[in-house]
């Protein structure tokens, strides 16, 4: 669970996790503005997770318009929702090479990003040639063309477009009580 981490001046700062935003609160450099529902608790201390916290102390950061997004594996299985971009299978983030390698049936969901025009055939590492792709099908697909492979797109890839899409490539998922700090940002 993240927490979305605002400046004093309510600039968005990035998110971190909810332990990091705890340890902030305590040592008083920020204040929670929205909570989840979720608690958490110590032996003496019984708290909501924080969804949103915004530090006291004014910090100079470097306008970045939140309208762009740098191409990462990351972000392009973001981008697609940790779906196959071939056969629809849910990716799942957590599945590891070597657990693959002992157990095959999670090749369908062991997470890969995959060039449609390989870079062998002179495809770049663009938003535009990559999708999130399963193991199997990336296996299936190696260093051929789509058609010599025989799988289709079930969609084109595409350059993060729109804020939100934008804000949620680079962060990750977003929570209902970010939206209006997003917005405002």
């Amino acid at each position: 669970m993240n927490t979305l981490v605002i400046s004093a001046s309510e600039e968005v700062l990035g998110v971190s996790s909810f332990q990091k935003a705890i340890k902030h609160v305590f040592l008083g450099n920020a204040v929670v503005r929205e909570n989840y529902d979720q608690t958490i608790s110590s032996p003496s201390v019984t708290m909501n997770i924080p969804a949103v916290i915004q530090r006291k102390e004014y910090k100079s950061v470097p306008y970045e318009p939140l309208t762009k997004v740098s191409c990462s594996p990351r972000g392009v299985l973001r981008r697609d929702s940790y779906t196959c971009q071939y056969c629809e299978s849910k990716l799942n983030k957590s599945v590891k090479i070597e657990e693959v390698t002992r157990k095959p049936s999670l090749i369908k969901v062991y997470a890969t990003v995959d060039h449609v025009i390989p870079q062998a055939a002179g495809g770049r590492n663009s938003w535009h040639n990559l999708v999130a792709c399963c193991g199997l099908c990336n296996r299936i697909k190696a260093d051929k063309s789509l058609k010599n492979s025989g799988l289709k797109l079930i969609r084109e890839p595409h350059e993060p477009r729109g804020f939100m899409e934008v804000v949620r490539v680079r962060f990750g998922q977003i929570s209902d009580l970010w939206v209006d700090y997003l917005y405002d940002f």
